[in-house]
């Protein structure tokens, strides 16, 4: 009778570990977002602005507009990377540059595109190369926020030259993936590779099938499709994290909070923890607006993963562990104390 109050207790720690580990994992970005639609703006009045770390580097700066951006990656007291993103002032979203005749941006061309370089310390993350592409009347799918005039910040998984020479080399004069190459790009990953919720945009959609991008998915449900995200495959394995932010939100932003504040969301993991290689994937993407009229778009939360791994997911805390291993140490006692009071019998 004791054992079995003994294991009964032991279930009742388990499990309790495991409901504390899940908790956990939701406040930390693990799965898919567990936030309720936002009511707008959802922003915090106090910037959580990623420059603040322990260390900083920044790449070149660029002009845009009348101002500049540049890319920077930021590490923590132990010498392990936190964020990586982009930075940027307010004159320089105040005056993106207008199309020629202020025509709208046409398939698949965005409006403007850019290509900021990342800083030498940024190898310690698996990310290789950055866009910016500016959309003034946004692109497929439509609706809220896609089809705003917006920004997408791409963080790929390689460089400009590997990507550009492995993802659809050869391509008609949109960029548009054909043949074998099409095929290729639009292979379905592994489901384990793709976070809950997010699908495949359909054929005709920009971004389904793009030389040195792949075919991109995203979240039919998205609460926030003016601050949401896009994810790229080709040939089943992960090729980018696109982070679209409208520009009215950028603006509504600075309005709404001039001394400094911050938006900052979940990115779902892929369903089972399946990435495309091993390295610091981010957690986080924040968007904050500072004192001294600056933006930053990252990726934060960075988190070491290891490729193509499912074992043992982010929930799965060292507590959990512990209850697992001690149920079956009690368990095996238990049989052995059964098997000691046979042979006395």
């Amino acid at each position: 009778m004791k054992n079995i109050k003994l294991l009964a207790a032991v279930i009742g720690a388990v499990l309790a570990s495991v409901s504390l580990g899940i908790e956990a994992a939701s406040a930390h970005g693990s799965g898919s977002p567990s936030v309720p639609p936002h009511s707008h703006p959802p922003f915090s009045g106090s910037a959580n602005n990623p420059l603040d770390s322990a260390s900083v580097f920044y790449g070149e700066p660029l002009p845009l507009g009348n101002g500049t951006f540049r890319s920077f990656v930021t590490f923590d007291d132990h010498g392990e990377p936190t964020n990586i993103g982009l930075t940027f002032s307010q004159e320089t979203l105040s005056s993106l540059p207008n199309p020629a005749n202020g025509n709208p941006s046409t398939f698949p061309y965005p409006t403007h595109f850019y290509n900021p370089l990342l800083p030498s310390q940024a190898s310690a993350t698996p990310f290789g190369d950055l866009e910016l592409l500016y959309f003034n009347d946004g692109h497929t799918p439509g609706g809220s926020g896609y089809g705003e005039e917006h920004i997408d910040f791409s963080f790929y998984l390689s460089t400009f030259a590997e990507r550009r020479s492995t993802i659809c080399p050869n391509t008609n004069q949109f960029f548009e993936c054909f043949g074998e190459e099409l095929e290729k790009a639009v292979q379905a990953p592994n489901p384990e590779a793709v976070p809950t919720g997010f699908i495949q945009v359909p054929p005709g959609s920009q971004f389904y099938a793009i030389s040195g991008a792949g075919t991109a998915f995203f979240n039919p449900l998205e609460p926030n499709p003016r601050a949401s995200l896009f994810f790229g495959f080709s040939e089943g394995k992960m090729t980018f994290i696109d982070v679209l932010i409208a520009t009215d939100f950028l603006n509504d932003l600075a309005t709404s909070q001039p001394s400094g504040g911050s938006f900052t969301e979940a990115i779902p993991q892929p369903a089972g923890y399946q990435y495309a290689k091993g390295g610091y994937y981010p957690t986080t993407y924040t968007v904050t607006y500072d004192e001294v009229n600056k933006y930053t778009v990252s990726l934060g939360g960075l988190t070491f993963r290891s490729a193509n791994s499912t074992s043992v997911p982010e929930y799965s805390s060292p507590l959990t562990l512990l209850g697992i291993g001690v149920f079956g140490t009690v368990a095996r006692l238990t049989i052995n104390r059964k098997k000691d009071r046979q042979k006395l019998v």
